[in-house]
């Protein structure tokens, strides 16, 4: 718990501009219509993301899945690595009402 903890303190103390997006994430975003620069301003400044390890391996370094609840039934995964850098690997909308153990959205 203490090296997610560490990693979401180092995340969340960069600027905007230092989250590196891969061209992958790119045209994946453009596909599922999510704002990239949205995305990075939900990791570096919300407090209500669930935060876990990734089970796949990371290619730049530790994966991590990033989960924020964006309306009552969209939730937006962001899959980032960790290493010297921080890069957002890929962008994915789930379903909300099928994620369980987020909080639920306040309008």
């Amino acid at each position: 718990m203490a090296a997610i903890k560490a990693i979401i303190e180092r995340v969340q103390n960069l600027p905007p501009e230092s989250i590196i997006v891969t061209n992958y994430c790119t045209m994946r975003a453009s596909l599922r219509k999510i704002d990239l620069e949205q995305a990075k301003k939900n990791i570096l400044t919300r407090k209500d993301g669930a935060w876990v390890f990734s089970q796949h391996k990371g290619k730049k370094g530790q994966r991590v899945s990033v989960f924020f609840r964006v309306s009552q039934h969209k939730t937006h995964e962001y899959i980032i690595e960790a290493n010297d850098a921080i890069y957002l690997i890929n962008v994915i909308v789930i379903d909300g009402k099928k994620q369980k153990g987020l909080r639920t959205y306040e309008s």
